[in-house]
């Protein structure tokens, strides 16, 4: 009975790690997917930036709005940051907060649920920080990233 219990526990323990393989298609200083869209709020496309942080949200989530302001805190301070904000909901369904993010060094791109697909994205809020020839720097929880933390990927990756 023992033996039963450890081969089911280290079945259960080897597809939980191979979903969380699958669970997002990118690696450290590997290139990004290209973000080509037309769904830009307002049509507002951001310039590009030396280093641009891709946020994965819903638009209806606190943790995720709170993680955005947090990021363009952290844009700001820096001057060296872009963001873009990706959802899978419509224009019309986004909360009056992302509105804010269709200007300046930001931009706001709507249903897109085949970034979420070709990032591999599975849960928001979700961040990747590229460079500007789109290798990935960091990724994960945005409530994990500092300030210093940024501040030292970018001066690494000058």
């Amino acid at each position: 009975m023992r033996k039963l219990s450890v081969i089911t526990f280290a079945a259960i323990l080897l597809w939980t790690a191979s979903c969380s393989v699958r669970a997002q298609n990118i690696g450290l200083y590997e290139k990004t997917p290209k973000i080509k869209t037309e769904s830009w709020l307002h049509g507002y496309v951001p310039p590009k930036s030396e280093f641009t942080y891709i946020g994965f949200v819903h638009t209806s989530s606190v943790p995720c709005i709170n993680s955005i302001r947090k990021i363009s805190g952290f844009a700001e301070r820096s001057g060296r940051l872009g963001i873009i904000i990706v959802t899978k909901e419509s224009e019309k369904s986004l909360g009056g907060w992302a509105e804010d993010f269709a200007s300046g060094r930001s931009g706001v791109i709507c249903e897109s649920g085949s970034i979420f697909d070709r990032f591999g994205v599975k849960y928001a809020p979700f961040g990747v920080i590229i460079d500007s020839r789109r290798k990935a720097l960091w990724f994960g929880n945005p409530r994990q990233l500092t300030f210093e933390k940024l501040v030292e990927l970018m001066e690494q990756n000058q």
